[in-house]
């Protein structure tokens, strides 16, 4: 298991350069909402997010991975881990989900903003909602071919021939024994982004809903 980061690794610069100019998102105006309405939101939005949607990266975690939208609106923001349980031999792996509860992560802080104008983004995230659920390998047995596949995904990269306008961000953290990687990509035909939907549709298949998670609401365990 913990060799899968270190086929990531000769990609990783590639990837870091296509995908930085994408992270720094503009200033969001969407009808019905004035473009200063937005301006709050959008100037808190990544730190708020690196508060309550953080990568894990905890010596357990295999993979972990988030999507959000550059433009904060439209599809809710989402995160998944993979993780190995120190201790068990078979069926050591488990998941951990978290979705906002409701409004995407920029509507609920949208609405924060709307009825505490002088509030900070520290405060602000109090008032975020969110459901988490947490599978076990015995409650989700596909955890372990979704990990399987993820080993054999192959990268074949070439300067990109096209332009992502306010794409959806997925971004990934791969650990081994001896290294780690991060990197976004912002292409949804990538092979490794649809590992992840593909992935993300096994686990709710496994009934996650029905596993709600004992981690405080509004912190990632790291």
């Amino acid at each position: 298991m913990r060799s899968l980061a270190a086929c990531f690794l000769a990609s990783c610069l590639f990837l870091a350069l296509v995908a930085s100019a994408e992270l720094s998102s503009p200033t969001v105006s969407v009808a019905n909402q004035s473009e200063a309405d937005w301006t709050w939101p959008s100037e808190n939005f990544r730190s708020v997010l690196d508060h309550t949607f953080a990568l894990e990266k905890g010596d357990s975690v295999l993979v972990s991975y988030r999507s959000y939208e550059s433009l904060q609106v439209g599809d809710s923001e989402y995160f998944s881990s993979i993780s190995e349980r120190p201790g068990k031999s078979n069926a050591n792996l488990t998941a951990h989900v978290r979705i906002p509860e409701g409004k995407p992560i920029g509507g609920q802080l949208l609405a924060f903003h709307h009825d505490s104008p002088e509030g900070s983004a520290t405060e602000a995230e109090k008032y975020l909602k969110f459901k988490d659920w947490e599978l076990s390998e015995e409650q989700c047995p596909v955890l372990r071919t979704v990990v399987q596949k993820l080993a054999k995904v192959r990268f074949e990269f070439t300067w990109p021939d096209k332009i992502f306008v306010d794409p959806t961000v997925h971004e990934f953290h791969f650990a081994s024994y001896s290294t780690s990687a991060d990197f976004s990509i912002v292409d949804s035909e990538h092979p490794l982004v649809q590992w992840a939907l593909d992935t993300r549709q096994a686990i709710q298949a496994c009934g996650a809903a029905n596993h709600p998670s004992n981690k405080p609401v509004g912190s990632s365990k790291k």
